[in-house]
């Protein structure tokens, strides 16, 4: 069966930001910083670049 791959939109966001976070729990454990900006973007973050 194929799939079609689409741009994501703004409405996409919450959904990749959280898949986001939780790809990177692993580094952060690693260097043992939670703080790195993967883990720290926000949604008003995000919106205010575009």
């Amino acid at each position: 069966m194929m799939k079609n791959i689409t741009q994501a939109s703004f409405e996409d966001a919450a959904t990749i930001l959280e898949l986001q976070k939780l790809a990177y729990q692993s580094e952060a454990q690693i260097y043992n910083d939670f703080s790195i900006p993967p883990l720290t973007q926000s949604l008003d973050e995000l919106s205010r670049r575009n």
